[in-house]
């Protein structure tokens, strides 16, 4: 029996050890966004579907906002530069809140995603954008 191993370019979810603190992981193979909310729930969009990113710095951190056919995500955090510049590859496999008590077990410099909401279209045009999951 031959033992296929994953490759480097293709990482596996995090090992529980450090499963809390990883935030998102990028893939140039992915075919669909994995979006993860903190209860459990998850959305998952193809990358067909994604039209367009909108990245702004902020005083209170970083807003990373992404527009599908159907939803927009607006995500935020610190550092999230790094995940847009990978969303123009279309290479985010999975994007995930991280729990605050281990935000500061990330490194100085590493994304952290704080929050996301995700909004249906039409919710979105009913109450000016802000009706959202959390």
């Amino acid at each position: 029996m031959i033992k296929s191993s994953q490759s480097e370019s293709k990482a596996a979810e995090p090992a529980a050890a450090s499963r809390s603190i990883a935030c998102w992981n990028e893939d140039a193979q992915t075919q669909a966004l994995r979006v993860e909310l903190k209860g459990g729930d998850f959305f998952v969009f193809p990358v067909s579907h994604f039209l367009c990113a909108e990245f702004t710095r902020g005083a209170e951190g970083d807003l990373l906002r992404l527009a599908f056919t159907t939803h927009e995500v607006k995500i935020r955090g610190r550092h999230l530069r790094e995940v847009a510049l990978a969303l123009q590859r279309l290479a985010v496999e999975w994007i995930r809140e991280i729990v605050p008590k281990y935000a500061a077990l990330a490194g100085p410099d590493a994304a952290i995603i704080m929050a996301i909401e995700v909004a249906a279209l039409a919710d979105a045009a009913s109450s000016g954008g802000e009706q959202g999951r959390d």
